[in-house]
């Protein structure tokens, strides 16, 4: 009986400590939830998201590899708010029940250069050299981090940053 409780016990703290960790985090969500807010997604739903990236981040976190676990919660957390907007997009494009959302709508310019990298067809991609088209398949089809990208091609990853934002630059030109 006192096994039990031990367990119970434990149980209550995990999940106490769990609601103090996402109150703790609330902010940084809502922060982020009105960069994105878009017409087709609430922002209820974009909080909803951000917490799920949060608790990606949390499980993922090695504090070892010397970024403050902020600055890593915020990719998981915008990285899962992406995702249902574009799920959203797709679902909206699938079903044509929503009203057509185009890339205008999108509040963000980081957004707009997703839509425009995932909307690339194969002959926009021939203006990309031998590497370019490494990073691009590894960050936006593999959805590699720069980091895992770096280590794959022997490079730094602001190299492979530099690498990103030049291979942005070139299907924006492209698109016009």
């Amino acid at each position: 009986m006192k096994a039990q409780t031990s367990f119970e016990n434990n149980i209550k703290k995990l999940v106490l400590n769990n609601e103090k960790f996402c109150d703790k985090n609330l902010s940084i969500i809502e922060h982020i939830a009105n960069k994105y807010q878009i017409n087709t997604v609430s922002k209820e739903d974009l909080i909803q998201e951000g917490f799920l990236g949060l608790m990606e981040a949390e499980k993922k976190y090695d504090p070892n590899q010397g970024t403050e676990f902020g600055t890593y919660a915020y990719y998981w957390i915008k990285k899962y708010m992406l995702a249902a907007i574009k799920k959203e997009i797709e679902h909206s494009k699938k079903t044509n029940s929503i009203e057509d959302v185009s890339v205008a709508e999108i509040k963000d310019e980081e957004e707009k250069e997703n839509v425009l990298i995932e909307e690339a067809k194969s002959e926009d991609l021939k203006v990309l050299d031998e590497i370019e088209q490494k990073v691009y398949k590894l960050i936006f089809v593999e959805q590699k981090t720069l980091l895992d990208v770096a280590e794959t091609i022997n490079l730094s990853r602001e190299k492979v940053r530099q690498i990103k934002q030049k291979i942005i630059r070139k299907l924006k030109t492209k698109s016009y």
